[in-house]
């Protein structure tokens, strides 16, 4: 196993308190830094004694184990101190420590990965956590978080009877919608009182009316890897294909039925998403569409498979439906009922997958938009949709 390129000298030079002055005081630290300090001089001094793999195994996870506890204790702690006479200035202390432990706890997973002590997968997972975590609070000077979606309306109640379950069973706020749309009065689902959620989730299904909601391990199968402007199948490391019909000709014309049936089979083929807080991509080719239901999960006699199954309820970032034609992003939208993703949280998510260097310049943006007694869709090319005010639609409006 080999060992993380940063030596203890470097991390503590990159971890230096910096008065305002920005001058370097290396021995000044906090009792949580002194848990980093701990771990990495446990691990400069044990690693590699002996030719012991699971030696070398143990101190590097226990390292990383530091980094990521000192990085989760600063959330919420702003970057951003006043002097007496009530003037900002950024407190690079805690921006050089966030940037630095990012990079050992990074170093760390990917040396486990490569000793094939844990799977791409899960240190693709952790590595976005640990880079999200980095960036601190909303509103600090290192980079902004992403401000996290949850479950709107009623649909929080699936991962409250969730919870409830000690985890084990989560009420489909989705068959308790239907249920109530089929006696005419879905309006009610916006604000039902858990009781009564509980109430008509019982009257469903016999009974059965669960979700399924991932555990960490399951939801991995279904993570997304960038790489060379293309999306992949973490797990299995080949480009994702939903082979995705051709694109409706431009200029739109829903009046025309022609039209419109090759808009709906394009958006058949479609599959559900996901990002989660940390901007881990979900993706399930087998769920496409609005959702499937399946059968005997988790234990379940009957569940369905919405937005919500791949965070187990938490919030996202943005969650939607995506087209991915041989790796190549062709389409992504926010068309979740669960979440409700506004064209703000849907750019945030196209954001982040930019920044993550996917191609998007095939690519077409739909932003669903919720009218009185309409849903209607405006389809934009990802650049203009990024473009900010966000402008007329580019390719149409259906």
């Amino acid at each position: 196993m080999n060992k993380i390129k940063t030596t203890i000298d470097v991390y503590k030079d990159e971890t230096a308190y910096v008065t305002q002055s920005g001058n370097k005081k290396p021995d000044r630290r906090g009792r949580k830094m002194e848990v980093v300090d701990q771990a990495f001089q446990n691990y400069d001094f044990i690693f590699g004694i002996g030719d012991n793999d699971a030696t070398d195994v143990r101190v590097t996870t226990e390292l990383y184990n530091a980094c990521k506890w000192w990085l989760q204790k600063k959330q919420g702690e702003s970057t951003i101190k006043k002097t007496l006479s009530g003037n900002e200035y950024a407190a690079q202390t805690r921006i050089n420590r966030r940037l630095a432990l990012e990079k050992v706890a990074k170093e760390c997973l990917d040396a486990l990965r490569q000793a094939a002590k844990l799977e791409g997968p899960r240190a693709r997972f952790d590595a976005r956590k640990i880079g999200m975590l980095a960036k601190g609070r909303p509103g600090g000077r290192h980079g902004n978080a992403a401000p996290v979606l949850p479950l709107s309306g009623s649909y929080m109640h699936e991962r409250t009877t969730y919870e409830q379950s000690g985890k084990q069973a989560a009420l489909s706020g989705s068959l308790v919608y239907d249920e109530l749309k089929s006696a005419g009065n879905s309006r009610q689902f916006a604000d039902l009182s858990l009781q009564r959620y509980k109430q008509i989730a019982g009257q469903v299904a016999g009974g059965a009316n669960q979700v399924v909601y991932y555990k960490k391990t399951d939801r991995l199968d279904y993570i997304v890897d960038f790489n060379g402007g293309r999306l992949y199948t973490a797990k299995t490391g080949q480009p994702i294909d939903h082979r995705v019909p051709q694109k409706p000709p431009t200029p739109f014309n829903p009046t025309d039925q022609s039209w419109m049936g090759s808009f709906t089979r394009f958006r058949n083929q479609l599959a559900m998403y996901a990002m989660d807080r940390y901007g881990n991509l979900f993706q399930n080719p087998t769920a496409g569409g609005t959702g499937v239901h399946v059968t005997t999960a988790y234990g379940a006699q009957f569940g369905s498979y919405n937005h919500s199954t791949f965070n187990a309820g938490r919030g996202v970032i943005c969650a939607g439906t995506i087209g991915i034609n041989n790796g190549n992003l062709v389409w992504v939208d926010n068309n979740s009922g669960h979440y409700k993703p506004t064209k703000d949280n849907l750019k945030e998510a196209i954001e982040i997958l930019v920044n993550e260097g996917v191609d998007t310049t095939g690519a077409w943006v739909g932003a669903f938009i919720v009218r009185p007694g309409a849903l209607t869709v405006e389809v934009f090319t990802a650049a203009g949709f990024l473009r900010s005010p966000y402008g007329q639609p580019d390719i149409g409006t259906v």
